[in-house]
Formats: structure tokens, sequence, C-alpha cells
């Protein structure tokens, strides 16, 4: 069976500048060559700094913004694949029913002239799904799917607590019975007993409906707790991808290390030796050659300012390092001795 989701050297630039023809001759490269799968009923979680263009490749997944580069290939019944980045919008049409999304802010994310009769059954409205009468009772189905009474119906969004209208999202989000959904920062502007509740009722609802879940977020133990598989991104690039267990407990590349060392757990007896980064990560439009994390890396050697990595299966991991490349740990024993 095929994943539901494979994206293939996806890439998002936006111009910059343009000369007097009004052709582009810089980009801010906020996506670069990246790569990875999800699959059905899987949660794939998306983690790195501000900038690392985590929500960018969230958006470009779904067609939200048009790719520059690169394949996005859907296939919502496992059998045939759907290439998201060449279709136009009328084509697009049909398959976005299959892909929903949970923003950051509830706040903003919900329209307050509209009830949460309105908002949930928006989606069913735009895509002639039912009659008046059967639209309300899936309202009332979804409403008890997130633990919110079905008393709610009349209300406007301001009437609601932060994990209250976070729910309402999700509602909303189930409406159509998507096979995935973009989870972007979903839980970081809610209160830290809200964010629990949030995610048990996400994970409850992902075995219920069999979703898949792209999760973008910072907090690294959020993602621990709720992701199969963990992608770290830095710079727009892919630097790091595998099972949680794996990449949490055994991280092959220097990023990685320093994300872990610097995420905080509630464990007054665990001691771990912390390593800030130095530096911020690079203006996308002008990033350093080679390795684009060498200038803050604590093991950078001679060759990571000259060599790009690439990708290297390793363990069951795909990292993108050169201490994992043949040519890499030869010039780092150099260096060393």
């Amino acid at each position: 069976m095929k994943p539901l989701l494979h994206v293939q050297n996806l890439k998002v630039w936006f111009p910059k500048e343009h000369n007097f023809f009004g052709k582009p001759i810089s980009f801010v490269k906020a996506v670069d060559d990246v790569c990875f799968t999800l699959k059905q009923g899987e949660t794939l979680g998306i983690v790195g700094e501000s900038g690392s263009g985590k929500s960018t490749t969230a958006y470009a997944s779904l067609r939200a913004l048009t790719p520059t580069a690169g394949k996005i290939l859907l296939s919502p019944d496992g059998k045939a694949e759907y290439d998201l980045a060449k279709m136009n919008p009328n084509e697009l049409r049909p398959l976005r029913r299959h892909m929903q999304m949970v923003f950051q802010d509830p706040f903003s994310s919900l329209n307050p002239r509209m009830t949460v009769q309105q908002l949930i059954a928006e989606p069913l409205v735009v895509n002639k799904i039912g009659t008046p009468k059967e639209r309300t009772e899936k309202v009332k189905e979804l409403l008890s799917e997130v633990g919110l009474n079905q008393n709610f119906l009349t209300r406007y969004p301001h009437a609601f607590s932060g994990g209250q209208r976070q729910r309402i999202v999700i509602a909303r989000a189930l409406a159509l019975n998507p096979k995935f959904i973009v989870c972007d920062e979903a839980v970081s502007a809610l209160d830290v007993s809200v964010q629990a509740q949030i995610l048990n009722l996400m994970m409850d609802l992902k075995e219920r409906f069999n979703l898949s879940y792209l999760f973008i977020a910072h907090d690294l133990e959020v993602v621990r707790h709720i992701a199969d598989r963990v992608a770290v991104m830095y710079a727009g690039r892919l630097v790091e991808a595998g099972d949680t267990k794996q990449v949490f407990e055994n991280p092959m590349h220097p990023y990685t290390e320093s994300l872990l060392r610097a995420s905080p757990r509630a464990d007054p007896n665990r001691k771990r030796q912390r390593s800030p980064l130095r530096g911020e990560v690079p203006d996308p439009s002008n990033l350093p050659s080679g390795c684009v994390f060498h200038p803050r890396c604590p093991k950078c050697f001679a060759a990571c300012d000259k060599q790009i990595p690439v990708e290297t299966h390793k363990d069951g991991c795909i990292v993108r390092c050169l201490l994992h490349e043949k040519v890499g740990k030869n010039q780092a024993r150099a260096s060393v001795n």
C-alpha cells in the first residue's frame, strides 16, 4: 500500500529581488529539498526553531502554498496517487476534503460573527453535503466527539475559552472525514493543563477515525508524547528523521542533540549537560555555503563549509550530516589528528 502522503524534493522559494525586466534574481529559500512520507494512521512530528520552514512545509503539503519544485503525492485510498503540486484549483477541489488543518490560534481561526453551528457546518455547506437537518445532526455528533455540549450550537466564539475554541476547530476539521490533518502549533497557545486535554483528545480521535497527523511544534516533549515519527528541520532543510524513540534517545545530527539538551523535562533527578547553540537561524535568502548548520555546529570540521550533506540512511533513520558520510568521517578524523 502506498503512503498517504509522499513529499519528494519539495522547494518553496519566494522571490526577494527582481531585475529591471521583473525577473527574480534572488530568493528566500523557505523550504529547500525536503522529503518525507506520512502513512495512514500515523503522526509525523516536525520540529525545529522558528524560521526553520516547518509551517511553510505544512502549508505547501496542503497546497495552501504553491511549491517552486518537487512532488506532493497524495494517495487517499492507498492505490491511486495524485500529484498536488501539478494540479490547478479546479483539480484540487475534490481532494481538499481529505486534507484539513488545525491552526495555532483558536481565537483568530474562528469567524466571530458565526455561531458554532455555522462554523462547523461550513465545510458541509461548501461541499454541498446533506440537507440542513442532516447537517445539524452532523454538527451535534461532532460536538459530542470533541467533548462539547450540544447546547452550544447557537453561541458565538467569544463565549468560549481557548481550549473550547480549539475543540470547535477540531470538530470543524473532522466534518468532511479527512484522511490527514495538519496541526500547526495546535496547543502552543493554550494553558498547560488544557494542552494535555487537547492532546489526549487528538490521540483518541486518531484511533477512532484512523487519522494521520502532520504535527508541528516547538515543544519537544509534546512531540515525544504524540508522534510516531519525528522530522527535524533547520533553515528550510530536513536534517534528521526517524522513529520518535530512536531520534530522542539516539540523535545522530548535532542540531538534534542541541535541541534535546535545550528542551526542559519535568524530572528533578535527571542531570544533563547544557550546550546552548550560539547564533541564530541563518537568513533564508543568504544561506551559508556547504552545510547550513556549520556556523553554529559544535562538531564542525574542515569540509562542512564546502560540501552539502546528502541523505544518509542509517539504523532506520535519515540524517544529513557529513559525520555520517564516508568522506566526512575521513576528514573529521584528519582534522582531529
